[in-house]
């Protein structure tokens, strides 16, 4: 899961919500200190590779 901090678009909690979707389903979580809504667009060098090192690790 992907987000950013100074995304005005999204709860003020969603880190926790994150943690706990992430919990539920063996996801990640990334948060990014900068950037709007959405993060993987705001972000999105650092959104591909995040994605990119998530879909490589070995489970």
């Amino acid at each position: 899961m992907l987000g950013s901090k100074e995304d005005n678009m999204i709860r003020e909690d969603f880190e926790k919500e994150y943690e706990e979707i992430a919990k539920e389903t063996g996801g990640k979580v990334r948060i990014f200190e900068t950037g709007g809504h959405p993060a993987i667009y705001s972000n999105a060098e650092k959104a591909a590779e995040e994605v990119r090192r998530f879909l490589l690790e070995d489970d």
